[in-house]
């Protein structure tokens, strides 16, 4: 236990020095706040505001906003931003100081390279790193989850096994799983529980996403092998109520709500966040097996899932302050959350149906958010706390067939379960603590420093009602992670350049109990892995030109094991204490042109990546049971491209291509000759592509308030197996799909109200997912919106 006692001191030491440090920094000095805008009152991101007489600087954030300490007396702001005139601004700190100063653009450039005030997006997308930037807001009236968003993007492609709340794998240039890391609104979304995955997420509660794909900055502080998927939230400072409610197809209902009521004058605010939504999931499934009463199969049919509901529900209130002398932001946010799911069969196949088997989640959540921009040092902060519990529910004593039949009752001396030997009623339960600090320090407008520090905390326990032999997590045990992050980043005055140096140092420590087998039931082995890595990287982006952007990047990347992967969940996975963390060498090459050309904005982007993985941490299953071990090495390479048209913000054309070749690279498994040496990685797809088109048939009628949007998707076949295993044509594929969707939106004249209808899977193709899996046929669901400012 000593090095964890030892690694808390250091980083509570770490703490405590820079609070010091801050101390030191703002004393003796009053703070000087402002906001910079254009004409059109837009925020302008990444303005420099330096002070004449000091010779010091800082600059605004994703808002146009900044602070900055000075000592007493009269100073000159110079306020400076690319494409805008310099402008001048005398300030006496012995007097209040929140200023507002407007930039006018400079008049003697061509209209087509006008620069309007860059937006934190576009600032982002200019950088060295691989990124992908979603504009919700655009898609807030139609029926979508962030999934369903995620889709269409290239270079992602997500796999479901079913309908609403089904299982998924969501893959990002050929990496998936726990190789990528979610987060909402900066703060690390791990061990939340089943409750708040994407597929949770109504389109209405988000802002915006981003994807960063393989080299992840430094302010994330996670280690993400794959790349990092951000999910962000409003916050501008008004008041607002927005409100939706779907219904459709196999009895589907979601509502969303995101509201917030913001005190101008004393500048605080509380927002609520909720969601629900439900679904009997009762779609065709064809060729089930069917059996007599022996169990022997005697052919197949097509039938209804009887057994696949889902329901999830989230509520989430904050209380926060702005603008404050202490903070800019300081906020406090609750969360409760929950779901239901019925299995209608094991996640694998469809061989054994279940009538009565169930999960469910809890998941109580507390987290703390801290921004402070001083003089020159800016502190970001925050910490989640919380209780997770996941309910395994397998008391049946019955068997069904794909008829909703019984077609067994077990004896009451038989404890079998409809998936387990045993029958049992399983809670494990997580006590989780989460905390960041991240600080910048710009030492002028071209070069600044900055540091993340993240531990991460969870303890689990298991308790069975059921089975009484079950003592998993009986003993607690614990798992903790530290990432101590550092960065160098320069730009040049002209904005030509953008250079950005990273390292990372990953430390993973962890008490793991566990039952002894060949001792009495109380017996406890005590296991405590400890290892550290360190990983680093780099970022360049070139702007030659005022239209194209170059960008070069690489991580050397780990992701330490999950809770899941080194602890076990108690029931159907057991720990693995020898799990070693996963590596990553990530490379990326890209480029972004774009062009205004009369009313056309143009847009293309090409992105080819290298990833070359060594110890994958891969699920080994010995029927539905099994543990995950360090399996696989991997190569990973591929391009993706994209271009968008978009004409006068009538009718917009994108469209987004990606291959991907992963292929096996370790020799031997176990010491066992691997058959598919250097053959594809079996179960991921090689070549898919998305094509979205939106128009407003009518802008002229009525002002833009009607859009139809089509979206197609297109994957090629791929080997559910094997690539290198027995004869071609024998092979096991998932077939080559295409899919359509259809929706229409229509915002009233008032635009408080707003009706959308969709259409996904418009052909009724047959799509399979995920072990071939069969996924929902053709569906319809209609939407309405109340919003209001």
């Amino acid at each position: 236990m000593f090095p964890i006692i030892n690694n808390i001191k250091s980083n509570t030491t770490i703490f405590y020095l820079i609070l010091v440090f801050c101390s030191l920094t703002i004393y003796g000095q009053k703070s000087t706040t402002g906001v910079i805008i254009d004409q059109t009152s837009t925020p302008i991101v990444d303005t420099t505001i330096e002070i004449i007489e000091l010779n010091i600087a800082t600059k605004t954030d994703e808002d146009g906003k900044f602070s900055i300490a000075l000592p007493s007396g009269e100073w000159t702001l110079k306020i400076s931003h690319f494409g805008y005139e310099n402008h001048s601004y005398k300030i006496n700190t012995n007097s209040k100081q929140n200023i507002q100063i407007q930039l006018k653009k400079r008049t003697n450039q061509l209209a087509e390279v006008a620069i309007k005030g860059k937006t934190a997006a576009k600032r982002q997308k200019e950088t060295g790193f691989t990124i992908e930037i979603i504009n919700t807001k655009e898609l807030q009236n139609l029926t979508l989850d962030a999934n369903q968003v995620l889709k269409t993007k290239s270079g992602i492609n997500i796999r479901e096994s079913g309908g609403l709340g089904s299982g998924f794998n969501l893959s990002l240039n050929g990496l998936s799983g726990n190789q990528i890391r979610y987060f909402m609104d900066g703060v690390p979304m791990e061990n939340y529980g089943s409750s708040l995955t994407l597929n949770n997420y109504p389109i209405l509660l988000l802002e915006s996403i981003e994807v960063y794909k393989g080299v992840v900055p430094i302010n994330f502080g996670g280690d993400a092998l794959a790349g990092v998927i951000n999910m962000k939230t409003e916050n501008k400072k008004e008041s607002f109520l927005d409100a939706s409610y779907s219904y459709g197809s196999f009895n589907t209902s979601r509502f969303a709500l995101s509201s917030k009521y913001y005190n101008k004058e004393n500048q605080y605010y509380f927002k609520l966040n909720s969601f629900y939504n439900y679904s009997d999931n009762n779609f065709k499934t064809d060729n089930v097996p069917v059996f007599d009463a022996l169990g022997n199969i005697t052919g197949t049919a097509s039938v209804k899932r009887f057994h696949d509901q889902y329901k999830s529900a989230m509520l989430s209130g904050e209380f926060g302050l702005v603008d404050k002398s202490f903070a800019d932001i300081l906020s406090f946010k609750l969360t409760y959350a929950q779901n239901k799911k019925n299995l209608q069969h094991p996640e694998f196949n469809i061989l054994r149906p279940f009538g009565a088997f169930n999960t469910r989640n809890n998941t109580y959540l507390f987290s703390a958010n801290y921004k402070k921009a001083f003089q020159k040092l800016r502190i970001n902060a925050n910490l989640v706390g919380g209780r997770v519990q996941e309910i395994i529910d397998d008391t049946s004593d019955k068997r069904y067939n794909w008829l909703n039949e019984v077609i067994e009752t077990r004896d009451p001396d038989d404890f079998k379960g409809e998936l387990f030997e045993r029958r049992s009623l399983f809670t494990l339960q997580d006590i989780l603590f989460n905390s960041q600090v991240y600080i910048k320090y710009p030492f002028n407008k071209n070069h600044d420093l900055s540091v993340n520090l993240v531990h991460n905390y969870l303890k689990r326990k298991g308790n069975d009602a059921v089975d009484e032999l079950n003592r998993a997590f009986k003993t607690p045990s614990t798992l903790q992670k530290y990432i101590t992050s550092i960065a160098y980043t320069f730009k040049d005055n002209n904005e030509k350049i953008d250079f950005s140096a990273f390292a990372k140092r990953y430390q993973l420590l962890a008490s793991i109990s566990l039952n002894d087998p060949l001792d009495n039931v109380d017996a406890i082995i005590l296991s405590e892995p400890n290892y550290s890595k360190i990983g680093y990287g780099a970022s360049l982006a070139l702007h030659p030109f005022r239209f194209l952007t170059t960008k070069l990047s690489y991580e050397k990347a780990y992701r330490l094991p999950e809770s899941y992967e080194i602890l076990g969940n108690g029931v159907s996975q057991s720990p693995n204490i020898r799990l070693k963390p996963e590596t990553s060498d990530n490379f990326n090459i890209g480029v972004i042109i774009q062009k205004n050309i009369s009313n056309v904005e143009l847009e293309y982007e090409s992105n080819i990546f290298l990833r070359k993985s060594t110890d994958f941490i891969r699920f080994s299953p010995q029927g539905p049971f099994g543990n995950y071990e360090n399996l696989q090495d991997v190569l990973s390479r591929g391009i993706e491209n994209s271009i968008s048209i978009d004409y006068k913000k009538i009718a917009k054309l994108s469209t987004n291509v990606t291959y991907q070749n992963i292929t096996e690279e370790n020799q031997f498994n176990e010491g066992v000759l691997n058959s598919n040496y250097k053959g594809k990685v079996a179960n991921i797809p090689t070549f898919f592509m998305n094509i979205n088109l939106s128009v407003k048939p009518f802008y002229k009628k009525f002002d833009n308030r009607c859009t139809l949007y089509w979206s197609t998707y297109f994957g090629d076949d791929f080997y559910l197996a094997e690539e290198n295993g027995g004869a071609s044509g024998e092979k096991n594929t998932i077939p080559s799909q295409l899919t359509h969707r259809f929706d229409l939106e229509y915002i009233f004249k008032n635009k408080k109200f707003s009706i959308s209808g969709s259409v996904t899977n418009l052909a009724d193709a047959k799509v399979y997912d995920n072990f071939r899996i069969q996924n929902p046929g053709r569906a319809a669901y209609i939407k309405l919106r109340y919003s209001i400012k």
